[in-house]
């Protein structure tokens, strides 16, 4: 009788034991979860963070090609106002030499 319940005794903290050693690995298991969804929760977080770089580089590019379009129409524009406008102070009659120059001058 006292060997049975040294027995038993022995059995249930082998049992006792064995359930605290259960406990921990699934405890730890739970922990490396967390941290794995911690991990990739920062990952997407980083990566959105380098995806809305990406975009606002690609915008300043854009806006910065618009802008030089811009100016570069302006000056195109700005020297045919300046040509026209050099064109108006001529006489009907330096216009009509201007015309026709070129064209003695291929046929002499």
């Amino acid at each position: 009788s006292n060997l049975s319940r040294v027995r038993g005794a022995d059995a249930d903290r082998r049992l006792a034991e064995q359930i605290k050693i259960k406990e921990r690995e699934i405890l730890l298991k739970e922990e490396e979860e967390a941290l794995r969804r911690e991990r990739e929760i920062e990952d997407r977080e980083r990566q959105r963070s380098v995806d809305r770089a990406r975009e606002r580089e690609r915008q300043r590019e854009s806006q910065r090609q618009r802008e030089e379009e811009k100016a570069r129409l302006r000056a195109e524009k700005e020297r045919e106002e300046k040509a026209r406008r050099e064109r108006m102070a001529e006489t009907p009659q330096q216009a009509l030499h201007r015309l026709y120059e070129p064209i003695f001058r291929f046929l002499w």
